[in-house]
């Protein structure tokens, strides 16, 4: 991908998440994002990360380049974790279901419009919110996201309006 969009820090020393309830001792990497800047940073040119895979440095250069807070990923072999440059910056590596159970603890009504709005795009073949996140579960690993949306999308069934 020649380019990675960037996200701004907002507090870096603020890693606990929300205080109570189900953000209480979640990673804070939810700064402001701002996708008008993209950061460019080609495949094509040679980073010296010390990486365990030197094909992904693009990643880390763009996740250096544009303040990322975190690098979400399913790639554990390429070393992000471990390159001391991430590590000094405090650049997290983070699984994509743990990204994702985090944004819905901290944005569950968003959530609920986001399953919303897939159910509603998808058609052929259609698929309720409830569907879609048993496939997020079963595809993905996403238990925590299920078990925080199934009961706002019961309570909004009740409670249509």
């Amino acid at each position: 991908m020649d380019q990675q969009w960037s996200g701004a820090r907002s507090n870096r020393h603020n890693r606990t998440g929300e205080s109570g309830g189900r953000g209480q001792n979640r990673p804070s990497y939810r700064g402001q994002i701002n996708l008008s800047q993209p950061v460019h940073a080609p495949k094509d040119r040679d980073y010296s990360y010390g990486l365990n895979d030197p094909d992904d440095a693009h990643v880390a250069h763009a996740a250096l380049i544009g303040k990322a807070n975190a690098i979400v990923t399913d790639d554990r072999r390429a070393g992000f974790s471990t390159a001391s440059v991430l590590v000094e910056a405090d650049i997290e590596t983070v699984h994509p279901h743990q990204f994702a159970a985090n944004t819905v603890a901290a944005h569950p009504h968003a959530g609920i419009r986001a399953l919303r709005e897939m159910s509603n795009r998808l058609t052929n073949p259609p698929q309720t919110p409830e569907q879609i996140l048993e496939l997020l579960v079963t595809r993905h690993n996403m238990t925590e996201v299920a078990e925080i949306l199934l009961p706002l999308l019961a309570e909004d069934t009740r409670c249509p309006g």
